[in-house]
């Protein structure tokens, strides 16, 4: 068949050829980064040694967020290269619509983007490393609602500050004023406890995501058991101290252990125990047995 495309970012650094697939041209993409001598290459390794110290020292007692910062010059994984990739995107609309006033960069949407009309979050929220925050700007109902959510909201951790300013942006697109927010901000902020995490290039990221809806709006991912079949997993909003940000913290790590092959009742009293550490409640043995469908996320 034809060779698949790959995603906007990948397409446009990868070195220009015909890939088989996205994998491919991923793999081009990390050939260039880690064995390029270049200028750029050598203070990029040089920069990102000394910020990675800063960050082991800071946070010593984290195992996973030391493990994350402890990349060897020349040797990127894939992982962390796609997540750089997403962050070019974001780089790229950014540039988008603060040089050119335009809602994004085109050339820079996805396939699903561009079957759909409705506004996606990670189109539109933006780290802000210099300002250390998360910030992101929509129009609503005449009015421009600007959001910020700075690092130390929420411990000084810039993905969960992203997440945070991220379910802002679904509270405004379904309707929320500046000041409503601005409150659900804050909210978001005082209930996140903080503690160990996965590293920033998980996949646990995106995959952990809370919704609005519902009295206890849940955390839902899916699973493949050892005999290959799926099966769904949840964290609730409820079990987790009444904290969106907890729950989706919880997550990820449960998410993290089933990675690493940890059998589901193994990863099941772990989320419990993490329940317990921030004042939350294990869920009743029903809610146990069948987890709640995922709802639509930002």
């Amino acid at each position: 068949g034809a060779a698949a495309a790959p995603p906007p970012p990948l397409k446009c650094l990868a070195p220009a050829k015909a890939y088989k697939d996205k994998q491919e041209a991923l793999t081009a993409l990390l050939d260039v980064v880690n064995s390029s001598k270049s200028a750029h290459a050598r203070n990029f390794w040089k920069a990102l040694k000394h910020q990675e110290g800063l960050i082991r020292a800071q946070f010593g007692k984290f195992p996973l967020i030391r493990q994350q910062a402890s990349t060897k010059e020349r040797r990127m994984s894939a992982v962390t290269l796609q997540v750089q990739l997403c962050e070019y995107r974001q780089y790229r609309h950014y540039i988008a619509r603060h040089k050119y006033g335009l809602p994004d960069d085109e050339s820079m949407r996805g396939e699903v983007e561009k079957k759909t009309s409705r506004l996606v979050s990670d189109n539109f929220v933006e780290f802000d490393d210099k300002c250390k925050r998360c910030t992101f700007s929509l129009p609503n109902e005449g009015d421009k609602v600007e959001i910020e959510v700075p690092y130390k909201l929420v411990g000084n951790n810039r993905m969960v500050a992203y997440r945070a300013a991220s379910l802002c942006f679904m509270a405004v697109r379904n309707g929320s004023t500046q000041k409503e927010a601005m409150s659900f901000r804050d909210e978001l902020a005082s209930g996140y406890v903080g503690g160990d995490d996965v590293p920033d290039s998980s996949e646990a990221w995106r995959e952990c995501r809370c919704g609005l809806s519902g009295d206890s709006p849940v955390v839902c991912f899916q699973v493949e058991g050892k005999d290959g079949k799926r099966f769904p997993f949840q964290t609730t909003e409820k079990a987790a101290n009444g904290s969106k940000l907890e729950a989706e913290r919880i997550a990820r790590l449960c998410w993290h252990r089933f990675q690493k092959g940890a059998s589901k009742d193994a990863v099941l009293a772990f989320r419990n125990s993490e329940y317990s550490k921030i004042g939350g409640a294990a869920p009743p043995a029903q809610e146990r047995r069948t987890p709640a469908k995922k709802q639509r996320t930002a």
